[in-house]
This record gives C-alpha cells, sequence and structure tokens, in this order.
C-alpha cells in the first residue's frame, strides 16, 4: 500500500529534478541551481519595490495642526477680546496724568484695530506663509475638502471621520509591474508628484526569465522509472562537501566527498566509498 507522505516527497524530488541539469553521471542529479537566485532576487525587487509605492501612497500626508485646533479662529478670538483690555483701550483717553511731575491730559488712542493690525503683521502673514509652503493642498493630502470648522471647531472630527470611512479607490488601484513602469500613484498635492516607482522591463524580464536568458531551462526528462519500485538509481546532490576525520583516533586523515540525497525509501547514501545510493546499510563507522 502507498502511503501518501511518500507520495508527496517522491512527487517534490521530481519536481526539482526536472527544473534542474543532470549531472555528468547518468543517475546522479545536482540540487541546486545557482541561476535561479538571480530570478527569484528580481522577483523579490519587483514585489517590494511595488509593496512600498502602495504604501506610500496608502499613507496620506498628515495635515497641520494649525488647521485642526482652529489656530485662526482663536486668533481672531484673541484680537477681538484682548484688544480692549491692552493697545485698543480707551480707559486713558482725556485723563489728566502726573507724567514725571508735569500733569498732561492723554489725548491720543491707538485705535480699535490697533491689536487685529498687529496680531496680523506679525502672526497671520507668518502662519500664512507657513501652510501656504507645506499644507496647500485640502485635508490628507488632497482627499478631503477643507472646510472652516465652525464655531465646534469640528476639523478633526470630520476628517477622522472621512479617513475612517473611506473606500478603496476604482478601478485602477492595482497596478501590474508593467503598468508600474510608466504609472505612479503616489500623488503629492501642492507639490511635484513622484514620477519613478523604479519599475524597469529589465528587471521584469528577468524576473520572468523571459527567452531563458538567466538560466536555460532543462530538457524534461523520465525520472519515474528511477524513483519508482525499490530502485536506488537516483542519487540528488546538494553541491554541500563533507569532510571527515579518518584514520587513527579519526584525527591522521582528512577525508572529503560530496553530500546527496536518496529519493527511494530504503536507499542509503554512501559517498564515502564513491557508491552514491545503494541498498546496503551503512557500516557502523559512517
Amino acid at each position: 500500500m502507498r502511503r501518501p507522505g511518500i507520495e508527496a516527497m517522491r512527487t517534490l524530488f521530481l519536481i526539482m529534478a526536472g527544473l534542474s541539469a543532470f549531472s555528468a553521471s547518468a543517475n546522479a542529479e545536482n540540487g541546486c541551481a545557482a541561476d535561479t537566485m538571480t530570478v527569484l532576487a528580481n522577483q523579490a525587487v519587483l514585489q517590494t519595490g511595488r509593496e512600498m509605492v502602495y504604501n506610500q501612497a496608502y499613507i496620506l500626508k498628515p495635515d497641520s495642526v494649525l488647521d485642526y485646533s482652529c489656530f485662526n479662529q482663536f486668533l481672531q478670538i484673541t484680537a477681538d477680546q484682548a484688544g480692549p483690555i491692552f493697545s485698543e483701550t480707551t480707559y486713558w483717553q482725556g485723563r489728566r496724568i502726573d507724567l514725571l511731575g508735569k500733569t498732561v491730559t492723554v489725548n491720543q488712542g491707538l485705535g480699535g484695530d490697533s491689536l487685529d493690525l498687529a496680531l496680523a503683521a506679525v502672526v497671520t502673514s507668518a502662519v500664512q506663509s507657513y501652510k501656504g509652503a507645506n499644507f496647500s493642498s485640502d485635508y490628507l493630502g488632497g482627499k478631503v475638502a477643507r472646510a472652516d470648522g465652525g464655531s465646534m471647531c469640528d476639523a478633526m472630527s470630520r476628517v477622522w471621520q472621512s479617513a475612517k470611512c473611506k473606500n478603496t479607490d476604482a478601478p485602477a488601484t492595482f497596478y501590474t509591474f508593467k503598468e508600474m513602469i510608466s504609472t505612479d500613484p503616489r500623488d503629492n498635492p501642492g507639490h511635484p508628484s513622484c514620477s519613478n516607482t523604479g519599475t524597469t522591463q529589465v528587471q521584469i524580464d528577468k524576473a520572468g526569465n523571459k527567452d531563458a536568458q538567466v538560466a536555460a531551462y532543462s530538457k524534461p526528462k523520465a525520472l519515474k522509472p528511477l524513483i519508482s519500485g525499490d530502485s536506488c538509481a537516483l542519487t540528488v546532490y546538494t553541491n554541500v562537501t563533507v569532510r571527515r576525520k579518518e584514520g587513527s583516533a579519526r584525527i591522521s586523515e582528512e577525508v572529503t566527498y560530496d553530500d546527496a540525497t536518496c529519493v527511494n525509501t530504503g536507499c542509503s547514501y554512501l559517498g564515502m566509498d564513491g557508491r552514491g545510493c545503494t541498498h546496503s546499510p551503512p557500516s557502523a563507522d559512517d
């Protein structure tokens, strides 16, 4: 009766063997294809690059805290409420005061908008210049329309609600590697947008091993007879070199041989004797 686990292992080895090139020995199989690493590396670069571009597109630009905190509204409140207390006060108009031993009448006021003008010149102009250079777009990188927070100052709440309920844009949200050569989904409102994802046709060709430019495909060979029944003919080498101490007390002589594995159950690899896979079990010294 066949065991599913053993059959699965046999199938795996069959696939591996069919994709690799046979060595000089008719029944020896090289289990390592170094050129395959080049293909895998380019595939990894493409996948990672596209993932980074998507993340950068989905992570939206943060907004100014000055907008979320309704800074302009509180600045206007300060100008309206604090003016009469300071420079806009009329308390001293027409009053007679003692100034350095001389009584004088205060008959000059700064006007009812002096604090408004001062704040506009010193604070408002600086804030507007800063926001214009760094936060000229709508909220969330242009995704949510900018609007006055109103008397409740609820700008942050409205932006959070919009961000929480935002759905995936359609239809072109996920791009193929070929589309990524000329398409960059990363927007940058108010500034030059990104225009190069780093994806190239050369990477795509290498990742797909186009025209076998990285590694030539080996011609499929019928390996089933070698892994059927109780045959020990197929030896799969791992490209690992084994070094062992032999001789007196196992220290006087170093023996090297190629490591390998046997596909079929009941076969033992006796590479140290140069015999490959065989039904003969290894000795106690092996």
